[in-house]
């Protein structure tokens, strides 16, 4: 098990490497906004697939350390570049050119995820920018409470539950690792297309 917030500063370390057979980023706003809504509400996200090599070929981005074992992240990079955006607010350093989602909001009085919207949000106290929130830390975020209005005091008192649960999506992910340098990149790639191809069957059923 690890932590999402240990798994996106080992991407900002370049110790989880994209390997350049991997696709780039795909998502869309809808998916990243799901894949935030499920930990929140405890629903399932699906785990992570490492291999742990020290012969890691060709990688997207990072340079490669000469020396000891590379991470290379063989399913789960759609998920870990959104929460990597969602936590750290830019992109990761395998990051090329592909459209990332910025700016995503909760409502702290309705649980709703949204991206921003100027006429909707501008002004509202019940919207909160979650990249924001989560690279404060709640704690830190509760520490500035007396320093704001009584009306948004209240706010937020009446919804720490909820602050609590948005927090809380930092906690524990699976994560399952190949090793050894007995297997072959070929046979890592195969690995990789029968799981992705597993994914795809799931998400069509």
């Amino acid at each position: 098990m690890a932590t999402i917030q240990e798994l996106v500063a080992d991407v900002r370390l370049s110790e989880i490497l994209l390997p350049e057979f991997q696709r780039g980023y795909v998502w869309k706003g809808d998916q990243v906004r799901g894949l935030v809504q499920s930990p929140y509400r405890k629903h399932p996200t699906g785990d992570f697939l490492t291999w742990k090599t020290a012969n890691p070929g060709k990688v997207r981005g990072s340079k490669v350390e000469q020396e000891g074992n590379s991470i290379l992240l063989l399913d789960g990079q759609q998920r870990l570049t959104s929460l990597f955006v969602l936590f750290e607010g830019k992109a990761p350093p395998f990051y090329e050119v592909e459209s990332l989602f910025f700016n995503l909001h909760f409502n702290m009085q309705t649980e709703e995820f949204r991206f921003f919207q100027k006429t909707m949000m501008e002004g509202s106290p019940d919207w909160i920018s979650v990249h924001a929130f989560l690279k404060e830390g709640f704690a830190a975020y509760l520490e500035r409470l007396p320093k704001l209005d009584v009306e948004e005091q209240t706010l937020i008192q009446n919804n720490l539950a909820r602050l609590a649960k948005l927090d809380a999506i930092r906690n524990s992910y699976q994560v399952d690792q190949l090793s050894g340098d007995e297997l072959t990149t070929e046979q890592v790639v195969l690995i990789f297309n029968r799981v992705n191809s597993a994914d795809t069957l799931l998400t069509k059923a």
